[in-house]
């Protein structure tokens, strides 16, 4: 999905009913062009569009996205299969607040990056990681290695200041 220009801004997260709900602006590129609503009731995301074209626009790009193949979800209709969908703009929205969410626990690492070590292990589940109330240097990742050894699958702090340093060369972000 990075060949579209749209995003979401003002992101607003809360607790509902169903989950976490979210209401934000939906743009393309610097233009507005909806408002959009998950009321975490169970029901659909609401896009309320400030301008019909901009729909259309948007059903098209959603409709030339390659279809969602759900593995190890059998396709009850072709035995052998795995389950597959198009998305729809409901997906996309969600597609979208879920890359929200993403970039802002990445902020928030590389924030807790300048004064922690964080590191990640093998052992831990997706998403987690442990952190040190010490900054990082050579010495803690010789002893994060000597205790953990083949455990350790990532210093995290490693990835960010690499990313910091990639930005301060060049005065832009670093690509992904």
């Amino acid at each position: 999905m990075s060949t579209h220009q749209f995003c979401l801004k003002s992101v607003h997260t809360f607790s509902g009913n169903e989950g976490l709900g979210f209401s934000a602006n939906l743009y393309d590129g610097r233009k507005k062009v909806a408002e959009v609503l998950d009321d975490a009731r169970g029901g659909p995301i609401q896009v309320h569009y400030l301008d019909k074209t901009v729909e259309k626009k948007l059903e098209a790009i959603v409709q030339s996205l390659p279809k969602v193949v759900c593995e190890g979800i059998p396709d009850p209709g072709n035995p052998g299969q795995p389950f597959s969908y198009q998305p729809d703009i409901e997906h996309f929205v969600n597609d979208l607040f879920v890359e929200h969410l993403k970039q802002k626990e990445e902020q928030k690492i590389a924030r807790r990056c300048k004064t922690q070590t964080l590191y990640v292990l093998h052992s831990d589940g997706e998403d987690s990681y442990w952190a040190i109330k010490q900054p990082y240097g050579p010495d803690i990742k010789d002893r994060l290695k000597q205790k953990f050894g083949a455990d350790l699958k990532e210093i995290l702090n490693e990835r960010f200041i690499e990313t910091a340093a990639d930005e301060t060369e060049d005065g832009g972000p670093s690509p992904r």
